[in-house]
């Protein structure tokens, strides 16, 4: 029986996910979207390659017991995988909630870091663990999804990757006193990223993808907390929110090589 669709989840640079039934089981399809300008074979090569690698990651972490989605179907060459479907909401979405009591609150981050803890004991890194990729059910369980970017690491540093959250308070387990959350400002301006289609696209500039701009993006509000990035209804478009002109200019600036159009 065919995945039967019923509504897009999300529609990324890379990627569409639905969600809708397989052989009637509630379930996620996601269908890599090809990239005009890439060569169609390095286009093929790329799409074969990573869905290879997620689908055959996530096998290995659901055999061991970890809270993933158990892949149900591949087809390699169309570039689709569908999945189960895990009940339950984006950690983003509890942590905002004025309904959801603080004890609730601290069992579904607590069992978020059990579930980032084991998939790290497999040698594995998510690749984009932010709270959307974390999903809480009524019982508070946390669910890992979004293995498009995972990888099998044996490097130590390279799991700080699914780890770092600024403002956090490392402290001794006999004396766990976290320091006050740093506050910051709301953005005031807001500017529009796109992907440099110009005649002159491709003259200048190393990275002149949209995947390059959104990492480098992504990268950015790692570090810049006043930053926040969000997407529009363009793939090739991201809306960049900041303190103010000065630091639009700075950010800017030293994203030079991706030759971004601003708007």
């Amino acid at each position: 029986m065919a995945f039967q669709p019923k509504a897009r989840l999300h529609l990324g640079a890379e990627a569409e996910v639905w969600s809708g039934t397989w052989m009637g089981r509630p379930a996620v399809r996601k269908h890599r979207r090809s990239r005009a300008w890439r060569h169609p074979d390095l286009e093929k090569r790329l799409g074969y390659r990573r869905m290879l690698s997620e689908a055959r990651i996530l096998i290995r972490i659901k055999g061991a017991g970890l809270p993933v989605p158990a892949v149900w179907d591949v087809d390699l060459e169309s570039g689709r995988i569908i999945m189960e479907k895990m009940n339950g909401r984006p950690l983003i979405e509890i942590l905002r909630d004025e309904n959801v009591s603080q004890d609730e609150i601290h069992k579904a981050l607590h069992n978020s870091g059990c579930a980032v803890r084991m998939l790290h004991r497999m040698a594995v890194t998510h690749g984009d663990l932010s709270t959307n990729n974390i999903l809480i059910d009524e019982d508070c369980n946390a669910f890992l999804i979004d293995f498009g970017l995972s990888a099998i690491e044996y490097e130590v540093e390279r799991f700080g990757i699914d780890g770092l959250t600024i403002g956090d308070t490392i402290s001794d387990n006999e004396v766990p006193s976290a320091l006050p959350r740093i506050l910051v400002d709301e953005p005031t301006v807001s500017m529009l990223f796109y992907v440099n289609d110009s005649p002159f696209a491709g003259k200048e500039g190393k990275y002149l993808t949209t995947r390059h701009l959104k990492e480098r993006l992504q990268k950015e509000i790692l570090s810049n907390v006043s930053i926040q990035v969000a997407d529009t209804q363009r793939t090739d478009v991201f809306e960049v929110r900041g303190r103010g002109e000065l630091q639009m200019a700075i950010l800017i600036e030293t994203m030079r090589r991706f030759r971004p159009l601003i708007g």
